[in-house]
Parts: C-alpha cells; sequence; structure tokens
C-alpha cells in the first residue's frame, strides 16, 4: 500500500490544489467519493467519458477517462457516465460511495420515483437498480466547480 501511496503524491498534490480551488470537500472517513462528467462534442458524434473515486485522505483510487463515438443527448450521456461510475465502484469494491454529478437534471430523475419511457429512461433504472442493492450508495448533485476533478 506504501508503494501505491508513493506512486500517488504528485496526483494527490494536484488534486489537493484544485480542491482548495474550488468546493470540492472529500467524503467522511470510510467513503469514497465518485465525481463523474460527460462532455459531448460540437456535433454530438463523439463523447468523453470522466471518473475520479477518491477516499477521504484525497487519494485517487480509481479514475476512467473515455472516448465514445455514439449519438447521445447530453442526459443520456451524463447518465451513462453515473452508471459507468457506479458499475467501477461496484467492482472494485470502493463503496459505500457517494457519488456526485453537476448533471442536475439526471440527478432529479434518478432521485425521484418516476418511470421514464427512453433511452435515458433505461439507464436511470439500471443505475435505480445498483442504488437499491448497495444501500450504501447514495447520489447527489453538486456544482460544476465542486465536480471539477471529473472535468475532462
Amino acid at each position: 500500500m506504501s508503494d501505491f501511496r508513493d506512486a500517488n503524491d504528485d496526483i494527490v498534490k494536484k488534486v489537493s490544489e484544485q480542491v482548495g480551488a474550488t468546493n470540492w470537500v472529500p467524503p467522511n472517513s470510510g467513503l469514497f467519493k465518485l465525481n463523474t462528467d460527460a462532455a459531448l462534442n460540437a456535433s454530438g458524434c463523439v463523447v468523453g467519458v470522466g471518473l475520479v473515486v477518491q477516499d477521504s485522505m484525497c487519494y485517487v483510487l480509481a479514475t476512467s477517462s473515455q472516448r465514445v463515438v455514439v449519438t447521445y443527448n447530453t442526459q443520456l450521456a451524463e447518465a451513462v457516465t453515473i452508471h459507468r461510475g457506479l458499475v467501477l465502484a461496484c467492482e472494485t469494491g470502493l463503496y459505500p460511495v457517494e457519488v456526485e454529478s453537476d448533471a442536475k437534471v439526471v440527478i432529479g430523475w434518478i432521485n425521484d420515483s418516476k418511470h421514464y419511457s427512453s433511452k435515458v429512461g433505461l439507464v436511470i433504472d439500471a443505475i435505480r437498480k445498483i442504488l437499491r442493492y448497495n444501500v450504501s450508495c447514495f447520489i447527489k448533485f453538486v456544482s460544476r466547480k465542486a465536480n471539477v476533478v471529473a472535468i475532462l
């Protein structure tokens, strides 16, 4: 474990510097924080997916950055990114996890009880299923400034 921490010292310092310049707050002890963000290019054919999982000491434990060629709208891209982040956290055992995203509309859809008959609705249902089976996981909206660690 000390090798991991030594190897990540530079990353932690950079993240800590960003934390000081934003409203990002580390999770409470014993929790992990997953920040997600999606970005679409102007034509809407390429989506950038960004995920960062950190612990209460601000150590970066997992990241993912992908370029995906698709025809998603913004809400679907954000929902897919949140879903990918939750799957990553579950598969790597990084939970309980607090998920943060600056996708206010998508977070609202996830947290309400309505059913959405659309592509994004299917992803929302999949996210809710993960959250139901991992009751120690929760999701919330944060400002773009507070989500800076995940911005591509």
